[in-house]
Order: C-alpha cells, then sequence, then structure tokens
C-alpha cells in the first residue's frame, strides 16, 4: 500500500532540541499509525539531501522539526509549508547554510508538487548534546499528543479550511 501521507522528522541528534523533529516521529511511528501514514527520519540531511528526499517521497508530507518560529520556547505550530513565510537566501552559492526553505523551493523548481505541511517546535536549547533539554523533555509527551492529532487533522477533510487560520498553540 503506498504512503498518502509521510511524516518525516528532521533535526540532529549532536544539538539538544534540534533532535526533538527526530524524537518526535520516532515516538510517533511506535504507535500504530493510521492506514496510508509512514514515517521517516532525515537526520543531519542539508538543503539538497532534503530536496532529494521530498522528489524521491513522492507523496505529501508532514516535516517535523524545531523552529525558530518567534514563539514561546516549547510551543508548537502547524501550517502548510506554502504559507510558511519562508525566505530563500540568494546571496549564498554553496551548500553551507541553506535551509528548509532553500529545501523546497529546489524540491519545486524540479517538479515536487505535493502537498506539504510542517510541524515546527520553538526550541529552548539548541547547544551542543546529546539529549533533549530538560523543558522540552517535560513537554514531551503533550508534542507527541498534538502530533498525533495534527496527522488526524491533515488526513481529514478539515484541515484544508482550517489550515488558512493556522493552527497553533503555544506552551
Amino acid at each position: 500500500m503506498s504512503s498518502r501521507l509521510t511524516v518525516a522528522g528532521v533535526g540532529s541528534f549532536l544539538s539538544c532540541d534540534d533532535a526533538i523533529g527526530l524524537r518526535l516521529v520516532e515516538a510517533y511511528g511506535r504507535q500504530p499509525l493510521p492506514d496510508g501514514v509512514a514515517t521517516q527520519s532525515w537526520e543531519n540531511a542539508d538543503a539538497l539531501t532534503l530536496a532529494d528526499n521530498l522528489l524521491e517521497s513522492g507523496q505529501p508530507l508532514l516535516l517535523v522539526d524545531c523552529a525558530d518560529m518567534g514563539l514561546a520556547a516549547g510551543s508548537w505550530r502547524l501550517f502548510p509549508a506554502d504559507e510558511a513565510g519562508f525566505r530563500c537566501r540568494t546571496d549564498a552559492l554553496s551548500t553551507h547554510g541553506l535551509g528548509v526553505a532553500e529545501a523546497l523551493a529546489i524540491a519545486r523548481e524540479l517538479g515536487w508538487g505535493e502537498a506539504m505541511y510542517l510541524f515546527g517546535i520553538q526550541p529552548f536549547d539548541l547547544s551542543p548534546g546529546p539529549v533533549l533539554s530538560g523543558r522540552m523533555q517535560a513537554g514531551f509527551a503533550g508534542l507527541v499528543r498534538a502530533l498525533c492529532e495534527s496527522v488526524g487533522q491533515i488526513l481529514s477533510s478539515r484541515f484544508a479550511e482550517s489550515a488558512r487560520r493556522q493552527i497553533s498553540n503555544g506552551a
């Protein structure tokens, strides 16, 4: 059975809360998944690798990642990637320093036309370290529940209507 949604965690296990997307998708994948939902971990992926992963996926995607959204640390937000307000960097000619915005732009330019949603989590701590910050760990169970609910919303027809209003929750 092909997936109708891939839930992909992005980040690094070497930088405290930057691993939150990977950790959430790991926890989500240990539960019974809705029909047609698959999980993947894209650890330490640069923009070109992310673009390649998008092109290979061939289906709608929910990207789970820590994101600096100017919210209170530990807050999360779900939104369609096209409404994320990404700004691509045009002053860089190398792959270094490119992020999700550039990966999405590259994949779109190369023909990837699937729906993409972002589940962003505002980090507490991005310093080097192999574990989530204590405050992120304290809110982890609530973030897993929020991710489960978000997948349900994406799979339902109601999400298309509510996406324009941005679904958010402050921690």
